[in-house]
């Protein structure tokens, strides 16, 4: 009688238990895994990086279309389909400013650009400000912005200098698009020293 009670105790608590949010950085991946769509290697750090929510770190929401492959083509130009030799003409530009990552008014900043063509359905733009200090790089701030194909999307981000020591600063801009149920990925990164801690 005691065991039943017991086992019976077990099942009531597994029936009520809530289910836990997933919050990984790769839920994205594996969801996108799970659902068929072939993610290229070199892709998977960029998904992990991405905010949560966003087609970029998850394909698989309704938001973000048809999502059949996720690629990274590495340069600042990108989302380039292989039609034909001839026919294979890049869709986007990714930018980050030359003077990126600089200093002003107190601030670290960055300012980054990605502009498609009307051929893309979706662009997503992220800036994100790094620097280097004990050893290894920081995520020190980040901004993103969503678009249609056929414009430029601009972002601007900004990090409070709390101190002066003259640490090495990185500015990174990825870019992706949406092109014939392919998501595309482009970067490009710039690096100066700055007097900002």
């Amino acid at each position: 009688m005691r065991y039943i009670a017991l086992a019976t105790l077990g099942v009531a608590l597994l029936l009520v238990a809530p289910v836990a949010a997933s919050s990984h950085p790769r839920d994205g991946i594996a969801h996108a895994k799970a659902a068929g769509i072939s993610i290229d290697t070199r892709a998977e750090r960029f998904m992990a990086r991405a905010p949560a929510g966003s087609c970029a770190n998850d394909p698989t929401q309704r938001k973000c279309g048809r999502v059949q492959a996720v690629v990274f083509d590495g340069g600042p130009t990108f989302a380039r389909p292989v039609v034909s030799a001839a026919a294979m003409i890049d869709q986007c530009r990714v930018n980050i400013t030359d003077q990126s990552p600089y200093k002003a008014a107190g601030y670290a900043q960055a300012d980054g650009a990605n502009y498609c063509t009307r051929a893309v359905t979706w662009q997503e733009l992220y800036v994100i400000l790094k620097k280097y200090y004990s050893g290894k790089w920081w995520n020190m701030a980040s901004r993103m912005a969503r678009a249609p194909g056929g414009q430029t999307i601009r972002v601007h981000t900004v990090y409070d200098c709390t101190a002066t020591p003259y640490r090495a600063w990185w500015a990174r801009a990825e870019g992706y698009a949406l092109l014939q149920g392919v998501l595309y990925l482009g970067v490009e990164n710039s690096y100066h020293n700055l007097y900002c801690g």
